[in-house]
């Protein structure tokens, strides 16, 4: 997926998780916490 390609149907979130992803569960926590915090859904 390209950045500045946001397909429709995803949401938000799972379109940045998809652009980051991180190997360890609990680093996608906390990263998925903060953006929630920022007010991303």
């Amino acid at each position: 997926m390209a950045r500045g390609a946001f397909p429709e149907h995803t949401g938000c979130l799972d379109w940045l998780t998809a652009l980051d992803p991180y190997r360890r569960r609990t680093d996608a926590e906390h990263y998925l916490e903060g953006l929630r915090k920022a007010g991303f859904e």
